[in-house]
């Protein structure tokens, strides 16, 4: 049986230890969120990277807009409000 390819999201350089656990349950790739590049809308082929699912606070729209599958995750929100660039309270939406 093939493995599943599901990307995490994260917004920053480093996974946080919560993120690095949930992914190992997963077993997902990190991709910094703010560090990818898509094309425009004028250029052709696929703009996102192949995958069976993705999961995080901070999926592109792009991958939305695919149709591929979505895995909505229970890890706490980061504690610094700068790092998660959200009002602290704000609501986990993993």
């Amino acid at each position: 049986m093939q493995r599943l390819k599901i990307l995490y999201f994260i917004d920053g350089p480093h996974p946080t230890p919560a993120q690095l656990e949930k992914a190992a349950e997963l077993n997902a790739s990190f991709r910094n969120v703010s560090k990818i590049v898509f094309r425009s809308d004028t250029e052709q082929g696929t703009p996102v990277e192949r995958c069976d699912a993705v999961c995080g606070r901070v999926i592109p729209p792009q991958y939305k807009e695919a149709g591929i599958e979505l895995i909505k995750l229970s890890a706490p929100a980061p504690t610094n409000p700068i790092l998660s660039h959200e009002a602290p309270g704000a609501a986990d939406d993993d």
